[in-house]
């Protein structure tokens, strides 16, 4: 909700944003907590674990992109008109070569 609240991209309301935060913040002191409870050897090993993730996901995400299992990112439609994305009915998957559907695919409500 935070990237909601910064970019501007989707409405943000109050109370669920304020019940995100109280979340994420419990969740963080209980990480803290956690990890200090641990150990040193513990913190390295989870460490090592993560670099190897960091060096895998370019690989990983490069061959979905490939393969074209990765979407792209959509904002939902404004009220008012302005910015507004097509309705699902038009959107196409990459590589279909044409711009509009053959045939109507009947949308949402």
């Amino acid at each position: 909700m935070l990237s909601y609240l910064v970019s501007r991209r989707r409405r943000v309301q109050g109370a669920l944003l304020a019940r995100d935060l109280s979340i994420a913040g419990a969740a963080a002191l209980f990480s803290l907590w956690v990890t200090c409870a641990s150990g040193y050897q513990a913190v390295y090993q989870a460490m090592v674990l993560v670099l190897i993730g960091l060096m895998a996901y370019p690989f990983l995400k490069a061959r979905r992109e490939r393969l074209g299992e990765a979407t792209e990112p959509r904002d939902l439609p404004t009220g008012d008109g302005a910015g507004a994305l097509p309705q699902p009915s038009t959107i196409l998957p990459p590589g279909s070569g044409t711009t509009r559907p053959t045939h109507p695919v009947p949308g949402p409500g």
